[in-house]
């Protein structure tokens, strides 16, 4: 499932680079998934009826997929999800979120990309900032605010678009 999200906003921003060159607006779309157990079945009435799946994992995955938008994040995966596929995608920690419904808070990570044999530079790049934006992340796990403050700014000086330093500057 993460390769198929990975592969769909590679294709989507194949499709962005041909719709904004032709005048029309760019497309954007955030991807959440979730992993447990669920009910899948045939729902309906007799004139109509379609397969569906239903349970607190459905429900999650809707609303990790409903905060992409907040975080700025493409794809967003919850902490199940994410120690299926560590070895082989590169994940970010956006933090422990309460979502909707739930009344403990879960980890929630964002996708960054196939973990390859070897990173290319622009990964490179992106993963010497991760290993930053997590020092900074647990800074402010441990309640040393200030600390978390400073690297937060420079993690957004390197990266002024990210919206989760910027979430956790306005929350510090």
């Amino acid at each position: 499932a993460v390769a198929a999200a990975t592969e769909m906003l590679e294709c989507l921003a194949g499709l962005n680079q041909k719709w904004i060159a032709s005048g029309s607006a760019p497309f954007e779309i955030g991807i959440g998934l979730n992993h447990g157990e669920v009910i899948f079945a045939m729902m309906g009435s007799e004139e109509k009826q379609e397969m569906t799946v239903i349970g607190d994992p459905v429900n999650q995955a809707a609303r990790i997929e409903g905060l992409t938008k907040k975080f700025g994040v493409g794809i967003v995966v919850g902490e199940h999800v994410a120690d299926f596929v560590k070895a082989d995608f590169y994940l970010r920690s956006i933090g422990s979120v309460r979502t909707k419904g739930k009344e403990q808070a879960a980890e929630l990570f964002g996708v960054l990309g196939p973990n390859g044999s070897e990173p290319d530079a622009a990964m490179k790049l992106k993963l010497d900032w991760v290993q930053d934006y997590h020092s900074a992340l647990e800074a402010f796990r441990r309640g040393d605010l200030a600390s978390a403050e400073t690297q937060f700014r420079l993690c957004q000086s390197r990266n002024p678009s990210d919206r989760v330093c910027a979430l956790y500057l306005e929350h510090i």
